[in-house]
């Protein structure tokens, strides 16, 4: 009898994979199986067509036979089922010259886990060989799996950058000159070091000194008009009615005098005659602004503005300046001709002179002095304390001579009782002072009242021009 091909069977096991439990297993049990069931269906070597029945018989069985190996947990191909008939010599040669028109059951046992597969082919009934054919496991890379790693390593790189530390942009620390741990020589510096840096000797800096406030803060005006009133910087009302040279502005740099004299046209009441401008703030200068028919502009009593308009350069100290432009506190009065004098000086102090024939309106606007005094009142914002009697009381009825900016000096003159106001003369006076500057009360209604009682009917108007 020729070979069976299957009796190498217990060889191909030796080369299953080497795991103890499945050689074991194949071994016992499923060769045993395999075994009996093939045997008895494998015909013997034969040759003609009496082989060629037997294999054709044997192929239902050998079929069957391999597809319980199969549901065992062994792959058992059997290529016997679709074989043709073997070469026809019964030790044939390689199978190349039967034009492979017969292959060798083929019998494949690998499990999942095993790096080699093992394979069998037979040439003719009896005639096989052994061939071993590796098969290398591993990872094979892909384009997509490299452009996933790339943008993986990517994502990481910028979440790393976007997360990272900050980089500092202090500088070095500075170290302290001093060495806050030595009590000694403990100077103004050591001391101001010592107690920002380490809490040290806070006790002992010394309180800084407040520092004055600025002089009079924001400025304020006053208002001189008529025979003459007053409106201070505090917003009191004060009448001087008596022939005096006054102080309007007196403070250790200012120096704001005014010369109020009786005319006839007053019937024996003072009005604001001349003002003179001098003291420290403008080194010694003086700048004297009368009304019209008193006399010139004079600075050092020469005279200046003699044109109009024109301007004076006050020696580097300020801009006067002359013409007829001017704020006046009712507009219906711009058709009067009008005479200013703006004279822009130190301390910011600005003054506005309106000529007049035989008075001048004033207004004075400043920030408050030390020690700042006179007839527009101390500058304290207390009301209370600028009437003319409580003023008269502190700075006096007249300027010393010694302190007159004035060439020549008036006697002072009490001022006569003023004629009585009352009944229809009260009224016209009232009509007029409304008619010429409409919406006027109060302080302002009642000084103009009083000025048409006094003097005439003309007051009404160049009061309300200031």
């Amino acid at each position: 009898m020729g070979a069976r091909p299957w009796a190498a069977s217990p060889a191909l096991a030796s080369r299953a994979p080497a795991r103890s439990m499945e050689a074991a297993w194949y071994m016992e049990v499923a060769w045993p199986v395999a075994r009996a069931a093939l045997l008895p269906a494998a015909p013997s070597a034969a040759s003609g067509s009496s082989a060629e029945a037997s294999w054709a018989a044997a192929a239902p069985s050998l079929a069957a036979a391999s597809a319980a190996v199969s549901a065992a947990g062994l792959l058992v191909v059997p290529a016997l089922a679709g074989a043709r008939r073997p070469c026809a010599s019964s030790r044939p040669a390689p199978c190349s010259p039967c034009n492979g028109n017969m292959s060798a059951p083929a019998v494949a046992a690998s499990t999942p886990r095993s790096p080699t597969a093992l394979s069998v082919r037979g040439f003719g009934v009896g005639s096989w060989e052994q061939e071993i054919i590796s098969v290398p496991v591993g990872w094979r890379c892909r384009p997509i799996c490299i452009g996933l790693t790339l943008l993986l390593t990517l994502l990481v790189l910028l979440v790393l950058f976007l997360t990272g530390p900050t980089p500092s942009t202090e500088g070095p620390t500075n170290v302290s000159p001093f060495d806050c741990q030595d009590a000694t020589n403990l100077t103004p510096e050591k001391i101001q070091a010592c107690c920002e840096e380490e809490g040290l000797y806070c006790e002992l800096t010394p309180t800084p000194t407040p520092l004055p406030p600025i002089p009079g803060g924001l400025p304020k005006s006053c208002l001189i008009w008529g025979d003459p009133h007053v409106l201070t910087f505090d917003g009191a009302r004060a009448d001087f009615l008596g022939q005096s040279e006054s102080w309007i502005v007196k403070s250790s740099k200012v120096w704001i005098q005014g010369r109020f004299k009786a005319t006839p046209f007053t019937n024996g009441l003072a009005a604001t005659d001349a003002i003179a401008i001098g003291g420290p703030f403008l080194q010694g200068n003086k700048l004297i602004i009368p009304a019209l028919n008193t006399g010139p502009i004079t600075w050092n009593h020469r005279p200046i503005l003699t044109d109009f308009p024109s301007s004076f350069d006050a020696d580097g100290l300020g801009d006067i300046r002359y013409n007829d432009q001017g704020s006046l506190v009712d507009s219906a009065m711009n058709n009067i001709d009008r005479r200013i004098v703006h004279a822009s000086l130190p301390e910011n102090v600005h003054i506005q002179v309106m000529r007049w024939s035989h008075h001048v309106n004033v207004r004075i606007t400043m920030p408050r002095q030390p020690g700042q005094d006179g007839c527009c009142g101390n500058f304290d914002g207390d009301i209370s304390n600028d009437s003319a009697d409580s003023i008269q009381a502190r700075v006096g009825l007249m300027v010393p001579e010694d302190q007159l900016l004035f060439n020549t000096r008036i006697d002072y003159r009490p001022a006569p009782p003023p004629a009585p106001c009352t009944g229809a003369k009260r009224s016209n006076a009232r009509a007029r002072c409304q008619a010429e500057r409409p919406g006027i009360s109060g302080a302002e209604l009642d000084a103009c009242i009083f000025d048409v009682c006094v003097a005439g009917d003309r007051y009404a108007a160049q009061d309300a021009a200031m």
